[in-house]
């Protein structure tokens, strides 16, 4: 029994049900991770790829069902970024990449722009801690969203971390209501509304995350 409570055991539940002391079951869970990795390498359904003409109709009409305003952008799909908490490196230089001064902690980081289907459909993996989202998107994610824009006007929401300077298919999202220099009462209520939207929304990135 003392095997089946050894201090920080992630695995414990599963070494209860089946006996297995923790050495033991950690070479069986990388093992089993090893056969996953290799099964999906070539599965279509595991690949990451962006939506086609037809994924971009049926997940803007899917938002449009609960956000009718996100509809008339035709949105898509919803982006955010996520970061891993790692050990700090004894190695100041990479201490230093990895580091993030606005949180304080060190961390891998990552973006992922996830569809209403709960698919990734682009992504940019183990980027440096001390990195911006919107740094992370210019390797590869910003150049997918604007092929996707190009092809059939499908738009993406982000929050206000995203660079918005790079074109039309971004929907920024933030806590405050948006303020439009010298805009109408109705054009200020459209705005906040579309934000509102907008923010609901992307917590569709951040369930998934």
């Amino acid at each position: 029994m003392q095997s089946l409570t050894t201090r920080g055991c992630a695995q414990r539940a599963i070494q209860l049900a089946f006996g297995l002391t923790a050495s033991s079951m950690c070479e069986w869970s990388k093992f089993s991770r090893r056969c996953l990795l290799f099964a999906l390498l070539k599965h279509p359904n595991a690949r990451i790829n962006p939506p086609t003409e037809e994924d971009v109709d049926r997940f803007s009409h899917a938002i449009g069902i609960k956000h009718p305003l996100l509809l008339e952008e035709k949105v898509h799909a919803a982006c955010d970024g996520l970061k891993l908490h790692i050990e700090q490196s004894t190695n100041y230089l990479k201490q230093n990449q990895l580091y993030n001064g606005w949180t304080g902690g060190t961390y891998i980081n990552s973006v992922f722009v996830f569809s209403p289907d709960g698919l990734i459909r682009m992504a940019t993996f183990n980027a440096p801690g001390s990195w911006h989202d919107s740094t992370i998107a210019d390797y590869g994610i910003y150049k997918k969203m604007r092929s996707v824009y190009n092809r059939c006007g499908g738009k993406v929401v982000v929050d206000s971390a995203f660079n918005l300077t790079f074109g039309d298919y971004l929907i920024q999202s933030s806590q405050s209501d948006p303020i439009i220099k010298d805009a109408t009462y109705e054009e200020s209520c459209q705005a906040k509304r579309l934000n509102d939207q907008a923010t609901s929304l992307r917590q569709l990135s951040l369930i998934h995350i």
